[in-house]
């Protein structure tokens, strides 16, 4: 214990400035994201701020905008109400940038979890170990997974300040703020789940005793979690609720309802597969160790869970609830092709830093002892070379899908990326970590850096996507500018013709939900009697307009603008 005393001395190091440096850069290469003129990831992000805009003109005429998924993240989009209060552009950044905060916030609240048993050295490395970690593609965006991982770190808190000393009232506090968590993204339900797992792991290890105190958590947390999850569809709907559940409805209850593909099991047992091995690869030396160091202390009679203990435990859980809430989805999904064999790391891969955070004083115990060490290591390469294979058969990286998984990238038939060797330069720092941490070298340190080096390959990877998207959104944005500016001068009702849901989300988000969406096969032509009562057709590129009584007032790459020739129609 004296050199880990040692190796992580309280004294700033040149080590931690380093460490520092490393987190500072990471944050800054993804922060200009948040300030794209339009969502990034224009489907997922459009759903969401449209739904939350517009979502009740959108519920009474679903074809409107038919191509918005019918989401029912209902306290997300109190946040994006919120933000939108602010004005114009501003509002989408802010939302962008807050949800980057919340992030840092979630890892923030689990970090305070284990700091009081640590020096100040070792805790400042820990908590820029998980701020290195490069998740921020997905959170500086107008997606949930900020602040999920915000109310995540906060159920993770309260979990192991509560627990013991306030039995019931973290049963109430649990199921409620798990309620909230499933109403920001539906993954939420994974953790209401761990929670009630580790209700039972908790008595199984005190051997059977309190079993009246664990029915009563389990009653309560679920009582909590109905009661507050009704009352918030409540106050936004202002509808009594008509069933027990109040989740699982809207887009994804239309996906659960979807026949599977024939090949679903394996499609399914793929995806479970590839994102094990992506686990014990970025994390597998701190799951291996803080179970090691968990059941080598439960032999002990007088054993009970501990705050740091209950943490660790609520995080794994809730990993592995997640992991087979996706191999699920994965096999309702089956159906359609382009979302098959594909590797979902936006759902799961926050919860790298956050084991690795709840698992660091089972690491700093056991790193020392030469068969542990062998231990971390061959997890580590085992995860390697099974997700090696995965790449090599199936499984197919996308720069919207993954985080630090990008730096492993391979071309392939279904998405070219980029030329670079990044997947062997990944392989490479891997190996690295492996042998160091056989060398015993600082664990810390040998983290950090390869969480690094798989964020500059990852971010290099986005290079061949980004730097094609990035100049075409803001041509888009200008154009739309554009539109909205000649849209106005005149006022009438207005129809659009579009051919892509990307260009059905950012026209319709641009235009403040104006426009009455039409979706046409590529190329065809657009028949005038199709905007009879309208005062403006917008039209895709390559969509012509066959007739008399409509004139162009506005031509650019992407889109024409036509208006009556004669007057008007009244809006």
């Amino acid at each position: 214990m004296s050199e880990v005393r040692e190796r992580y001395s309280v004294k700033w190091t040149s080590a931690l400035t380093a460490a520092a440096l490393m987190a500072l850069a990471v944050i800054a290469l993804h922060l200009p994201r948040a300030f794209l003129s339009l969502p990034l990831y224009s489907s997922d992000e459009g759903s969401y701020l449209l739904r939350a805009l517009y979502g009740d003109m959108l519920q009474a005429d679903p074809q409107h905008a038919p191509f918005v998924a019918n989401v029912d993240n209902v306290v997300f989009f109190w946040i994006i109400r919120l933000f939108g209060l602010l004005p114009g552009l501003f509002g989408l950044d802010a939302l962008r940038i807050g949800g980057g905060l919340a992030y840092v916030l979630g890892l923030v609240l689990v970090w305070r979890v284990v700091a009081p048993r640590l020096n100040r050295g070792e805790a400042l490395g820990l908590i820029l170990l998980a701020l290195i970690y490069p998740y921020y593609r997905f959170v500086f965006t107008a997606l949930p997974e900020g602040w999920y991982v915000a109310l995540l770190g906060g159920m993770i808190l309260l979990t192991a300040r509560l627990w013991r000393p306030r039995p019931l009232l973290h049963a109430a506090a649990f199921g409620a703020m798990a309620a909230a968590l499933v109403l920001i993204k539906p993954h939420g339900l994974a953790v209401m789940c761990a929670g009630p797992a580790l209700v039972v792991a908790d008595l199984i290890l005190q051997r059977g005793r309190g079993p009246a105190l664990a029915v009563l958590r389990l009653v309560i947390m679920a009582a909590a979690f109905l009661a507050t999850g009704h009352l918030l569809r409540v106050i936004e709907s202002h509808e009594l609720p008509r069933q027990l559940s109040f989740f699982g409805q809207g887009f994804y209850a239309q996906i659960l309802d979807q026949p599977p593909a024939a090949d679903a099991t394996r499609i399914a047992l793929t995806a479970h597969y590839a994102m094990t091995m992506t686990v014990l690869l970025l994390a597998g030396p701190a799951i291996a160790l803080g179970l090691d160091d968990l059941l080598r202390r439960v032999r002990d009679k007088a054993f009970a869970l501990q705050g740091t203990d209950l943490a660790f435990l609520l995080t794994l859980g809730a990993f592995a609830a997640t992991i087979c809430m996706v191999s699920i989805f994965a096999f309702k999904m089956s159906f359609a092709v382009s979302e098959t064999y594909r590797l979902w790391g936006r759902y799961f891969e926050f919860f790298i830093p956050l084991l690795w955070l709840t698992a660091w004083p089972a690491i700093r115990r056991r790193e020392d002892l030469r068969d542990r060490r062998l231990l971390a290591a061959g997890t580590c390469l085992a995860g390697l070379v099974g997700l090696t294979i995965a790449l090599r058969e199936a499984i197919t990286l996308f720069p919207w899908d993954v985080a630090a998984l990008h730096a492993f990238s391979l071309p392939t038939a279904r998405y070219a990326g980029s030329t670079f060797p990044s997947f062997a330069l990944a392989v490479v720092a891997m190996l690295g970590a492996i042998v160091l941490m056989l060398r015993r070298a600082p664990m810390l340190q040998v983290w950090q850096g390869a969480f690094f080096i798989l964020a500059l390959l990852a971010i290099g990877q986005d290079g061949a996507w980004l730097s094609q998207l990035v100049p075409d959104r803001r041509g888009l944005a200008a154009e739309i500018q554009a539109i909205d500016k000649t849209t106005r001068q005149h006022p009438g009702r207005i129809i659009a013709f579009v051919e892509d849901a990307n260009t059905h989300h950012n026209l319709f988000y641009g235009l403040h939900g104006r426009p009455r969406m039409v979706l046409v096969d590529p190329g065809a032509s657009v028949q005038p009697k199709a905007a009879a009562g309208y005062g403006y057709i917008v039209l895709q590129a390559g969509h012509p307009l066959y007739g008399l009584g409509w004139r162009p007032v506005y031509q650019g790459l992407r889109f024409t603008v036509f208006a009556p020739t004669g007057p008007m129609a009244k809006p």
